[in-house]
C-alpha cells in the first residue's frame, strides 16, 4: 500500500482523539479556561453533568474534583454514569483540571486556586450541593498537602494515588473512592429481579398491545449525520465507531497495529482507549489501536439497551425464554410492546456484520493489522464475545471475556456442540482468551439469575475442549457487576500485549 493512501488512514472518518472521545462523544461536558488570581496561571477546566442534569433541575449533585487527572477523564465520566446508572452511587459533577506544573511544590498554590476560586466557580455555575465536594488528584501526596496547607474545610479527601510512573491502578482507586463516598448501597440489578416472576411477566405481556401503541405515538430521534455512523446492509442498522491512533500513528504511515475492538462504545470506551494509552506510554504494553463500536447516540439510552440484548445474545435454538431470565427479557420487551422471543438472538447476524462489512471498511481506512485483531466485551457484550469465541470463522486472536451473561439464550455457550444447531467450532485464530468476574457477582442475585458467576465452569470449558489455546480466569474480590470494568481491562491488556523485559 503507498505512503499517500497509509498517511490518509490518520485522517479516516473513524479516528478520534482521546479528548474527543469523551468530550465529543458523551453529553454534558462543557470545557473552560480560568485564571489564577494569585499568579495569574490559566488552567484547562472540564466539567461533566450527570445524566439527570438537565431534565431534574431543582436538584443539587455531589463535586468531585480531579487535579492532574486529566488522563482519566473519559473513565471517570464513563465508570461514574455507569455506577449511577446502576444506582451503586449518586450521580455527581465530574471536574477536571489540569496545571502547567505537574509537581508536588505546586500543592500550595493548586490548593488556594481550588478553595478560592474553582469551588466558588463551581458553586456559581453549576447546582453542587452544600458540603460534598471531593478531591482526586494525580501527584503522589497532594490531597494531604492540599488540605493541610491550604485547611480547606470544603473539601473531603477522596484518595490519594500512587507514584504518576506506575498509574495503572488510577482509574480502580477512583473507583473504589467513589464508592466509598457516594456509595448508594444497593444491590446491583434489584429492581429487575422482579421481573423474573411469572405472575408479572404474563402481566406485562398482556399489556403488550397498549404498551406497542403509545410506542408508536413517541417521536422519533433526529437523523444522526455522524461522521462516524457506518450502516449495515445485512442487519440494517446504523452502528457508531470511533478509532484513537496510537501515539506514534502519525510519524509511522507505513505502521499497521495491532487492534482491539471494544464493544459498547457508548459507555465504556474512554476507559478502554486511555488505559491502553497510559500503559503503553509507561512502556508496560505496545501500542494498540482502539476502535469502539456502539449504538449511534441519536437513538437514545433506551434504544441502545434493548439493542445490546438483541444483538448480543446468541441465537435461541429452540429458547423458549420460560426460564428466570427469559421471563425478564420478556416482561422488559413487553414494556415496548414486542416479544423477545421474536427480537433477541441476533449474535450471528452482528458477527457477520463485523467480519463481511466492518473490518472490510476498517482495513481500508485504518492502520489495521490483520493478523492482530481482538476482541473485548462486558457484561451482555462479554457473552457475544463468547459468541464469537466458538464461531470457526472468527478473525480474532484474543478474547477479553468480561463478567458474561452465560446463562442467555438458554445458556448457549455451555451446551455441548452437537445439542445446538449453530457451530460451536472454536475460532481457528484463538490464541488466548481471558475471562473475569467480580467477586460480589458471585452472590448478587440479578447476576445469579444471568449466569454470570459461571464465567470460571467457561473458562474451565473451553480449556477442556482447546488445551492449546492460553486460557486465564481471573476473579476480582470485592468487585460488582459494574466496577470490575477497569480492573479486569487493564488485566486483559497486559495478558494481551505485554512487552517482554
Amino acid at each position: 500500500m503507498n505512503s499517500e493512501i497509509m498517511t490518509s488512514m490518520s485522517a479516516s472518518r473513524f479516528s478520534i482523539s482521546l479528548r474527543d472521545a469523551t468530550c465529543r462523544r458523551h453529553t454534558g461536558i462543557d470545557c473552560h479556561e480560568l485564571k489564577a488570581s494569585n499568579d495569574h496561571v490559566m488552567y484547562r477546566v472540564i466539567v461533566a453533568v450527570p445524566v439527570s442534569y438537565v431534565e431534574k433541575p431543582k436538584r443539587h449533585y455531589p463535586l468531585v474534583v480531579l487535579l492532574n487527572a486529566c488522563d482519566i477523564f473519559g473513565s471517570a465520566v464513563e465508570m461514574s454514569r455507569l455506577m449511577a446508572q446502576t444506582r451503586e452511587i449518586e450521580e455527581s459533577i465530574i471536574v477536571c483540571f489540569e496545571t502547567p506544573t505537574v509537581t508536588t511544590d505546586d500543592v500550595q498554590r493548586h490548593g488556594a486556586f481550588i478553595a478560592e476560586q474553582l469551588l466558588p466557580w463551581c458553586r456559581d455555575k453549576y447546582r453542587v450541593a452544600p458540603g460534598s465536594v471531593a478531591l482526586f488528584s494525580g501527584l503522589v501526596g497532594t490531597v494531604e498537602a492540599i488540605l493541610r496547607n491550604v485547611g480547606a474545610t470544603a473539601l473531603q479527601p477522596l484518595l490519594g494515588v500512587g507514584d504518576l510512573n506506575n498509574d495503572t491502578n488510577r482509574v480502580p482507586m477512583l473507583v473504589s473512592g467513589l464508592r466509598r463516598h457516594l456509595g448508594t448501597g444497593h444491590e446491583y440489578g434489584s429492581e429487575i429481579v422482579p421481573l423474573s416472576n411469572p405472575f408479572l411477566s404474563k402481566t406485562i405481556g398482556a399489556l403488550r398491545p397498549f404498551i406497542s401503541a403509545l410506542r408508536s405515538m413517541t417521536a422519533s430521534a433526529p437523523e444522526n449525520l455522524s461522521q462516524y455512523v457506518i450502516r449495515s446492509q445485512q442487519m440494517e442498522r446504523d452502528f457508531e465507531v470511533f478509532a484513537v491512533l496510537p501515539a506514534s500513528a502519525a510519524a509511522n504511515p507505513s505502521r499497521r497495529y495491532p487492534t482491539l475492538l471494544v464493544l459498547d462504545a457508548n459507555i465504556e470506551f474512554s476507559t478502554v482507549a486511555e488505559a491502553a494509552a497510559r500503559m503503553a506510554r509507561r512502556g508496560e504494553i505496545e501500542e494498540i489501536m482502539v476502535i469502539g463500536i456502539g449504538i449511534p447516540r441519536s437513538e437514545g439510552a433506551v434504544e441502545f439497551g434493548f439493542r445490546r440484548f438483541e444483538e448480543f445474545a446468541p441465537p435461541p435454538d429452540g429458547y423458549r425464554f420460560d426460564d428466570r431470565l427469559g421471563r425478564i427479557f420478556r416482561a422488559l420487551f413487553a414494556t415496548r410492546g414486542q416479544d423477545a422471543r421474536k427480537c433477541v438472538g441476533k449474535a450471528s447476524q452482528l458477527h457477520s456484520f463485523l467480519l463481511d462489512e466492518l473490518l472490510p471498511t476498517l482495513t481500508q481506512q485504518l492502520p489495521v493489522d490483520e493478523n492482530n485483531l481482538d476482541i473485548l466485551g462486558h457484561s451482555a457484550g462479554g457473552t457475544f464475545v463468547a459468541y464469537t469465541l466458538k464461531q470457526e470463522r472468527s478473525p480474532f486472536r484474543n478474547y477479553a471475556i468480561i463478567s458474561p451473561g452465560v446463562g442467555m439464550s438458554g445458556s448457549w455457550l455451555m451446551r455441548e456442540p452437537q445439542n445446538s444447531q449453530a457451530s460451536q467450532a472454536l475460532s481457528k485464530s484463538a490464541r488466548q482468551a481471558f475471562f473475569a468476574v467480580g467477586g460480589d457477582e458471585k452472590t448478587n442475585r440479578f447476576c445469579q439469575i444471568a449466569g454470570i458467576p459461571e464465567t470460571e465452569a467457561l473458562s474451565l470449558q473451553v480449556r477442556k475442549q482447546h488445551s492449546e489455546m492460553k486460557v486465564n480466569f481471573q476473579c476480582f474480590d470485592g468487585e460488582t457487576h459494574s466496577t470490575i470494568y477497569p480492573n479486569a481491562i487493564a488485566e486483559a491488556l497486559r495478558s494481551f500485549y505485554c512487552i517482554e523485559s
